[in-house]
């Protein structure tokens, strides 16, 4: 699945979640810290 390209992230872990039918990312942060990221399959339309 990784084809992600966040500038300042790197991506140290992921996963499929197949009983939700997700994926999961660990990004690690330049600061040393990390993230979870659940990217959504069918995200809402979002208005600006």
């Amino acid at each position: 699945m990784t084809c992600l390209s966040l500038p300042g992230f790197r991506v140290i872990a992921e996963s499929h979640r197949a009983g939700y039918g997700l994926w999961k990312l660990d990004l690690a942060l330049p600061d040393g810290g990390t993230v979870e990221w659940f990217p959504l399959p069918d995200p809402p339309l979002r208005s600006l």
